[in-house]
């Protein structure tokens, strides 16, 4: 299956799981941040975040705060 883009130009596909826990089909939307699939709950968000990109954030914000 081709792997079509949501209004906003992210990937978004319909795959089965590949970790451990997750071994059911849903719904992958490209991070907007690194391009890493990430799966999310609907078909029509406009982006996601994966949790790396979050957590990289968080750290920068963290460290702008302490300066």
């Amino acid at each position: 299956m081709k792997a079509k883009t949501n209004k906003n130009g992210y990937r978004i596909e319909w795959k089965k799981g590949t970790n451990w826990n997750d071994k059911s089909f849903g719904w992958y939307l490209e991070c907007r941040g690194c391009g890493e699939m990430t799966r999310v709950g609907s078909e029509d968000l406009e982006s996601v975040l994966c949790s790396r990109c979050v957590s990289a954030s968080l750290k920068e914000f963290d460290e702008d705060v302490k300066s």
